[in-house]
């Protein structure tokens, strides 16, 4: 019979090195997107690589996610295929991307992982890591969960219209 960690005496509890587990949900990429949208693509790298440390600190037994250096190879800092499974369950969970378990053998350096998670985030189209346009689509998406199945009130409407014409003309409108 298996003793749980508990029941082991304290000196035996202390050698054992236990961690979390990797959920296999995978998280949110939209809420990834919305955290860097308004950044530089310099300043999203940053988030990413700093966000991407933490689990590579936590699966490798590092200290702290400080330790993880960003243009070491991951193998160089101890990753196999086997703790490349419980990184890739981290990291799906972490950044809601689609990540294979060997991604960090085809992108073996953090801040490469960081440069292919942000090509699965962020949103091509240059205006959209505008704020404002941020800030609408939140509320364009917020309007459609409290309308999803009624229509839209006539006098929102009317009030979003008016909204666009203060702005002035609309380019690329078609009347």
């Amino acid at each position: 019979m298996a003793a749980s960690v508990a029941e082991l005496p304290p000196f035996f509890r202390a050698l054992l090195h236990t961690r979390p587990r990797a959920t296999q949900q995978m998280g949110d990429a939209s809420q990834l997107a919305k955290r860097l949208s308004g950044l530089t693509p310099a300043e999203q790298h940053e988030v990413v690589v700093d966000m991407l440390k933490t689990p590579i600190a936590m699966v490798l037994g590092y200290s702290s996610p400080e330790a993880v250096h960003p243009d070491r190879e991951f193998t160089e800092m101890g990753v196999d295929s086997l703790s490349s499974i419980e990184l890739g369950a981290h990291l799906r969970a972490l950044t809601g991307v689609k990540l294979a378990n060997s991604v960090i053998f085809q992108y073996p350096t953090v801040n490469l992982l960081a440069r292919h998670v942000l090509e699965q985030v962020t949103p091509q189209d240059a205006e959209l890591t505008d704020p404002i346009v941020a800030e609408v689509e939140m509320l364009l998406d917020r309007l459609a969960a409290i309308h999803e199945n009624r229509e839209i009130p006539a006098d929102l409407v009317r009030r979003l219209e008016s909204a666009v014409g203060r702005i002035g003309t609309v380019s690329g409108a078609v009347s």
